[in-house]
């Protein structure tokens, strides 16, 4: 049985075949092809698409597991890297304290040096003790004021604190302590 059809009609009729054959006849062009008629006729069984879902849906599930398998190896390697850059940095750290204590520094003088050090954003101790020295130079220490002569067994009235001592011994003790402690300190301090 013919149908009539107009040549207009015919002509539109020719060109969606020509293309349709043009487009089956191209493997990739073939596929999108034939996804895009399953996505318009869901319910239209398509062999092709029918028997790659399955597939396809596994091969999904693989690069999910594959990609978190990556994210998680990622992961092990930062945290494994900030574990050793922490334990370097807090070997260092020791080791520099020691250095600093086998110098002569006491546990004061190493505090004031790391605190210097953290202001000026310094990660080396000896370059942090030497600017410490520099900028905290040790007291001289006091010199006495008087040469002495050979009467030395005689008091010098001149001098407050000689009167002191023969005056109130106590007293001068109590005044010569942290004045010989800062003295001592001066000259041991870095």
């Amino acid at each position: 049985m013919l149908v009539e059809v107009e040549d207009q009609e015919l002509n539109v009729l020719k060109s969606y075949k020509l293309a349709a054959d043009k487009i089956t006849g191209n493997p990739k062009m073939r596929m999108k092809y034939l996804q895009l008629l399953k996505e318009a006729f869901p319910n239209e069984a398509i062999p092709e698409i029918d028997a790659a879902e399955p597939v396809y849906d596994r091969i999904s599930g693989l690069e999910k597991k594959f990609d978190e398998y990556i994210e998680f190896q990622k992961k092990e390697r930062e945290e494994a890297l900030n574990k050793r850059t922490v334990e370097e940095l807090e070997t260092r750290l020791s080791e520099g304290r020691r250095s600093l204590s086998r110098s002569g520094y006491t546990e004061e003088g190493i505090k004031a040096v790391e605190a210097l050090m953290e202001k000026k954003g310094i990660t080396d101790h000896e370059a942090g003790a030497a600017l410490y020295e520099k900028t905290n130079p040790p007291e001289t220490p006091v010199e006495p004021s008087t040469a002495g002569g050979f009467n030395f067994l005689q008091p010098d009235d001149s001098d407050e604190m000689t009167k002191l001592l023969f005056k109130d011994p106590d007293q001068f003790i109590n005044k010569m302590i942290p004045k010989t402690l800062k003295e001592l300190r001066a000259q041991g301090r870095r």
